[in-house]
């Protein structure tokens, strides 16, 4: 036997079996960067979506906001110009309120000729109308486009009321139009900017399901198949994106793999190469799934995956779910800007890895919430720990301003009062709004009667407080200047102010400005007389035990209108520990007062 020709023959197959095995590698790492590309594609198109699906829905909230203050009003459209000016945004072209009548108000005034309801003689549209009225859902019909309103997508509320009989009764329709593109531009752009050509379609009226393309980055004779695709709903109508990357879904590493293989000399390393890049890159993505991309900590999902592995290999071994937020997180944004609450964020993050054993579990699970989970201490300890974490101030600097927060916290004990992964996230969770309710800034251990607080408490903000309140409030700074930190709208309306900037641009931001200049100086000695007679009472407490000091004056105001009015002034002085010393009062319109009074005696 030849051995030189058979140790080529072997060399020959070797090198055959090898290349096939480069080919088969490299159609397998075709297939896998092709899907790879797919499932990113699918995750960007399922944000896109609900990108353009959340301006749908500010439309519908719109038409709703409307409807609802048509029901409160028992059929009048109140206030109706205020309301939709507060509910415009620059991609919605026109509110309007239909009756059944044909009656109609308009926002804005001007619009004459290009009202929404000039739409109605338009077939489809009436198809949608009446689906809309029969089944008394609101829909969403277009786009469509007419010389008189440009080219819109228009969302229809019918709006019914209850008789005496109980019946319901069709009183009319609340319209939004929303501008196209301009509505769904920006996540289209976003879709470009990521290189991908998009197809965007609908069926325009719920009346059919017959969907049509709408908006494309397809030129006349492109190749739209093969595309990756999301279908979701909204007012009725189905709305399907589909994608795919403008140069097609190829793949540059097969080539490089075949040619690589047929240079024998260079395959293992090649193939070496290839393997570790496909699991670097399978390595970052597992990663970015997992971490939250501000802090560096877990996220929700790979908080709790770390978890459960943790309790499956370790089970009946002690743990601690400690649920921790930052309180005045908002107060942080509002007044120090976004900047600063990331620098918290991070604060937070690293102040949380020192503050626990090493072997703890630690994540950010949503906005300012953060999860730690303590592993191999006793239930005391882990209360050393939680207690110490919270103890004192956090403080931040961001562009030479110092804003400073402090954490709450709500903890729980496995396996000594729950043997589950959720029952022990709730449990801590039901402490820490345990927490909150008793004056924030506290850690609490989860007891049984927590399951039983109302959060309700917690979800009034203080813009829909001071709403309800019966008259006007404002809240200003107790110095010289008396600058207005907040005024609601009765006290907009007792100046006879257009709105919130009308009435700040009126009064120049100062108390000062809201009093008649000759009682100015008479009401500021009254309450300085009121408050100096309240200092050594120990009954002025705050629920926090802040001294507080109550005035009560009259005085006269001068309306935006030249109008003069008495009113009533009742306020309370108290400390912030953000904005100082601050007063909080209701004012009341005397001849108001006296008139309701009278009415009331006479029944």
């Amino acid at each position: 036997m030849d051995t030189g020709r058979g140790q080529r023959n072997i060399v020959a197959v070797s090198s055959v079996i090898m290349i096939i095995l480069v080919v088969i590698n490299s159609i397998n790492i075709y297939k896998q960067d092709i899907s790879l590309q797919k499932e990113r594609a699918e995750r960007i198109i399922s944000i896109t979506s609900h990108e353009i699906n959340r301006d749908f829905s500010y439309g519908i909230t719109i038409s709703e906001a409307i409807e609802s203050q048509i029901i409160k009003n028992k059929g009048e459209s109140g206030d109706f110009q205020t309301d939709a000016q507060l509910l415009m945004r620059d991609y919605v072209s026109q509110i309007e309120v239909v009756k059944a009548d044909g009656s109609q108000a308009a926002y804005p005034e001007g619009a004459g000729g290009n009202r929404l309801d000039s739409l109605f003689s338009n077939k489809n549209i009436k198809k949608s109308v009446s689906y809309g009225i029969n089944k008394d859902e609101t829909v969403i019909h277009g786009p469509v486009s007419t010389p008189e309103t440009g080219r819109v997508v228009v969302i229809m509320n019918p709006v019914y009321f209850t008789d005496q009989g109980g019946n319901k009764v069709y009183w009319g329709m609340v319209l939004v139009g929303l501008k196209a593109p301009d509505t769904y531009e920006h996540a289209l752009s976003a879709l470009r900017s990521f290189g991908y050509d998009y197809k965007l379609s609908t069926n325009i009226t719920p009346a059919t399901n017959k969907l049509t393309p709408v908006e494309t980055s397809f030129a006349d004779g492109d190749d739209a198949r093969n595309m990756v695709s999301n279908k979701f709903s909204s007012g009725q109508c189905i709305w399907k994106l589909s994608v795919k990357p403008s140069g097609g879904w190829t793949s540059g590493k097969f080539l490089w793999s075949v040619v690589t293989g047929i240079i024998i000399g260079i395959i293992a390393l090649f193939l070496l190469f290839l393997l570790m890049r496909v699991y670097e890159q399978r390595k970052t993505l597992q990663k970015m799934a997992y971490t939250d991309g501000l802090t560096g900590l877990l996220n929700r999902t790979g908080f709790m995956t770390e978890c459960e592995k943790f309790l499956n290999s370790n089970p009946g071994n002690n743990v601690t779910m400690v649920v921790l937020d930052l309180d005045n997180f908002k107060i942080v944004n509002d007044l120090y800007g976004h900047k600063a609450g990331d620098m918290a964020l991070c604060d937070m993050a690293a102040h949380l890895t020192r503050s626990f054993p090493e072997k703890s579990i630690i994540g950010r699970t949503g906005g300012d919430e953060f999860c730690v989970m303590i592993t191999g201490a006793d239930p005391e300890k882990s209360r050393e720990l939680v207690e110490g974490a919270i103890k004192n101030k956090r403080v931040v600097v961001s562009d030479n301003k110092s804003a400073w927060y402090t954490i709450s916290a709500g903890y729980a004990d496995y396996p000594l009062q729950t043997e589950t992964i959720g029952g022990l996230l709730s449990m801590a969770d039901e402490a820490l709004y345990a927490a909150k309710i008793n004056g924030r800034h506290c850690a609490e251990h989860y007891e049984t009667r927590m399951s039983n607080i109302k959060r309700e408490q917690l979800g009034f903000s203080a813009k829909s407080i001071a709403a309800g309140m019966p008259g006007a409030f404002i809240v200003y700074k107790a110095d010289e200047k008396g600058e207005i930190l907040f005024a609601n709208m009765d006290l907009v309306r007792l100046f006879n102010c257009k709105d919130y900037a009308d009435f700040l641009e009126f009064t120049e931001f100062s108390i000062k400005n809201m009093i008649h200049p000759d009682d100015y100086e008479r009401v500021d000695e009254e309450i300085s007389d009121q408050i100096m007679a309240q200092i050594d009472d120990n009954e002025n407490q705050t629920s926090d035990g802040q001294k507080h000091f109550d005035d009560y004056v009259e005085y006269r105001i001068v309306t935006k209108d030249g109008i003069v009015k008495h009113v009533k002034d009742m306020g309370r002085l108290v400390y912030d520990e953000h904005y100082g010393n601050i007063f909080f009062s209701f004012i009341r319109d005397k001849d108001t007062i006296e008139h309701n009074d009278k009415d009331f005696v006479s029944l």
